[in-house]
């Protein structure tokens, strides 16, 4: 599969619809765009240290393309009142990463098997604003970083561009007994959050400092 050059800054985003795909093309067409993808982006969590990470329920690896993660096992089942409100709210605003160890991928994809059908849903952004979305159901959202500083005021962008991160060793083992914000921007901070002496063992030196900016080399976003 080639992507040329010149096609890859015109977008942050693609929806590629009406398209068949194994896991083994899912991965090809990662590669398409980051020939130097090799993992996915979380690392493998499956091991006997991680079963109390937050993404351990969540993701089924393919046995034999380790880097594409199934997520979906069984059925939900969601009571007639709850389904009658026809009313959601964000659940993680999120880039795909370990934040430990694996630096950020440049690329993710997302592939929906089978999406739910039915009467859109109404968002709640539960931020105190009141304002809603009508969204489809199973929806997957995506934010543009560059449209939120561009909105930000001079002070905040400041302060944004001067700021870094450190993450927490095993950052979501760490918080997995802790609550998010209605919002899905962060967690609550109410202290849940595990010791770092009851975290699997971690490394000084794996431990990932960023930016809480950065631009995108390829977009130049």
């Amino acid at each position: 599969m080639h992507m040329p050059n010149a096609h890859r800054p015109q977008h942050d985003a693609l929806l590629i619809c009406n398209v068949d795909l194994s896991p083994e093309q899912q991965y090809a067409l990662t590669k398409a765009f980051d020939p130097e993808s090799e993992n996915y982006g979380h690392g493998n969590n499956k091991t006997e240290d991680t079963k109390k990470s937050i993404l351990y329920p969540d993701l089924k690896t393919i046995p034999r393309v380790p880097q594409v993660q199934l997520i979906g096992n069984g059925t939900t089942r969601v009571s007639l009142k709850d389904e009658a409100k026809g009313a959601t709210r964000f659940y993680r605003w999120h880039i795909d990463a370990a934040l430990y160890d694996l630096s950020p991928p440049r690329v993710t994809t997302l592939y929906g098997i089978n999406v739910p059908t039915g009467p859109k849903q109404v968002c709640r952004y539960d931020d105190g604003t009141g304002d809603k979305l009508p969204v489809p159901l199973g929806t997957t959202a995506f934010v543009s970083g560059k449209t939120m500083f561009d909105i930000l005021p001079p002070e905040l962008k400041s302060l944004a561009v001067r700021s870094k991160v450190k993450y927490a060793p095993h950052p979501y083992v760490w918080m997995a007994p802790t609550h998010a914000m209605p919002t899905g921007l962060g967690i609550e901070s109410e202290g849940l959050e595990l010791p770092l002496s009851e975290l699997p063992p971690w490394e000084e030196a794996k431990l990932k400092i960023l930016p809480v900016v950065w631009k995108n080399p390829v977009t130049e976003n």
